[in-house]
């Protein structure tokens, strides 16, 4: 069900505390970031349905042949073709990762999810989205790697890990592209825009990036789900207590890109 004090929970927030796009990168950690003059749009994303619903991780290798239905065979991926120059003009329509048979996936991120209404902004940060949407393929792919790094920051991209990122960004759990580790600016970039978020929650303030990172995003939890809904379960921890008065919904998320809302449940 939609809560209406909800969704005016997270639009308050956002309206007040909606972070500009980062358009500038310095090597000085002391310089502010420069926002360009471009309006985001958080709100769109953050203001879908919420449900009132109020994690453990292992290697995934073996995981990857129980014959999951979020395992598409390689024939059922096809790439989109974009012509020469309008590459980055072209949209990818809403996708959605085809659903859990009746397994349940390991993850050793699902704390990601609790920033998920700034995701949007994050991609746009980096020229991925397009109207809400993925600009191709290649952005979806690039999406993957750059929340990699948002969450660990680790020169290495273990294939494994990627799970949740793939589900988020709309690719097929069983996408076995090269997953290159992201520039050396786009590292500064993300250190960047995690620094300048984690500035905006009171209970966040006196924490380090790497604290965030190692006590909420790295949070081990399960995916599965159907055709209608994808389902996580995320471990709770004591400190939770610290997002205890959150200013959006961490029940459920919701993109533009995806079909089907993201189910979550901490226990």
């Amino acid at each position: 069900m939609r809560s209406a004090s909800a969704i005016q929970q997270a639009t308050t927030w956002q309206e007040s505390n909606e972070p500009a796009p980062i358009s500038h990168v310095t090597q000085n950690g002391r310089n502010p970031l420069k926002p360009d003059n471009g309006k985001t749009e958080i709100r769109r994303d953050a203001t879908q349905s919420f449900s009132q619903q109020p994690i453990q991780t292992h290697h995934q290798k073996d995981l990857i042949q129980q014959g999951s239905g979020l395992f598409k065979p390689s024939g059922e991926q096809k790439q989109p073709t974009l012509p020469n120059g309008d590459q980055h003009k072209t949209s990818l329509k809403s996708v959605s990762p085809a659903p859990l048979a009746q397994s349940v996936l390991p993850v050793s991120n699902a704390g990601c999810l609790i920033l998920w209404p700034l995701f949007p902004t994050f991609f746009r940060t980096f020229g991925l989205l397009d109207n809400n949407r993925f600009i191709s393929l290649e952005a979806q792919r690039e999406a993957v790697c750059l929340l990699d790094w948002l969450i660990w920051a680790e020169d290495e991209i273990p294939g494994w890990r990627l799970t949740l990122n793939k589900v988020l960004c709309g690719l097929a759990i069983n996408d076995n592209a090269l997953w290159p580790t992201p520039k050396p600016e786009q590292q500064i970039l993300i250190h960047q825009w995690l620094e300048k978020t984690i500035v905006q929650f009171p209970a966040w303030k006196k924490m380090g990036v790497n604290d965030v990172r190692h006590l909420f995003l790295q949070r081990s939890g399960e995916l599965s789900g159907s055709e209608e809904v994808m389902e996580i379960h995320i471990k709770s921890e004591i400190y939770d207590a610290l997002i205890a008065e959150w200013p959006w919904p961490i029940n459920m998320a919701s993109f533009s890109w995806l079909k089907q809302p993201i189910t979550m449940t901490w226990l």
